[in-house]
């Protein structure tokens, strides 16, 4: 930036298992957005590699990114990212069309998620009128449409009243607890550790505290 170099992520290390409710927390700037784009596959490291499920997607081309994106990885964000002008039985079957899945089969598995996250007799309400919850709860059916590996979830609550935020944690603890590997990345340490089996905290690229590390400590002898 400006002629200087800015290091996003310094010499990180890490392992997430697959079926993980993994929380990555810290400070704006701190690279927590960095690192989810990376594992996304939206952004490409300087140096160093990113393995997924036994693929390195470090250096693959444009057309293995998007298909890694599309088939591997479910995103969900803080502001949504609804089409304004598509119902949410639409926006959840979005990727869907992307994927090249039939319509009679995208319809149902859309109407399915709906269902799951409580919406079902919304499905042909637009994102204006949903509450911000529904429209988060509709975006966590749309990062699931694919069946995903990894859904990655960036300050998923950021926009939402407490009482609501704590519906869309239960949510998504449901979600893991059937299986499904997701990352979490918030500003918010206690809402990491309330959900979040495993908690990593970065402070200027660098991972400064690790609930596992802290977990494999020795007791001290009394």
């Amino acid at each position: 930036m400006g002629g200087g170099i800015v290091t996003a992520l310094d010499r990180l290390n890490l392992e997430v298992e697959e079926g993980a409710f993994f929380g990555i927390v810290g400070r704006s700037g701190s690279g927590k957005s960095t690192l989810l784009n990376l594992l996304g596959g939206l952004d490409t490291p300087s140096s160093g590699s990113v393995e997924i499920g036994g693929t390195l997607i470090t250096d693959a081309d444009t057309d293995t990114l998007a298909r890694y994106r599309r088939e591997k990885v479910g995103f969900i964000f803080q502001q949504f990212n609804l089409i304004p002008s598509m119902t949410a039985l639409q926006n959840v079957e979005l990727p869907l069309v992307f994927a090249g899945v039939a319509p009679a089969v995208r319809r149902r598995r859309a109407e399915e998620l709906l269902e799951k996250v409580a919406l079902g007799p919304r499905s042909g309400h637009r994102p204006t009128e949903l509450s911000g919850g529904e429209q988060q709860r509709v975006a966590i059916a749309r990062a699931m449409a694919n069946r995903p590996a990894i859904l990655l979830a960036d300050e998923p609550t950021g926009n939402l009243d407490s009482a609501t935020a704590g519906s869309v944690m239960d949510l998504l603890r449901r979600t893991n607890e059937e299986g499904q590997t997701i990352l979490l990345v918030t500003h918010e340490r206690p809402l990491a550790d309330s959900c979040c089996r495993r908690v990593v905290e970065l402070r200027d690229g660098r991972i400064v505290f690790d609930s596992a590390a802290v977990a494999a400590l020795p007791e001290t002898p009394r």
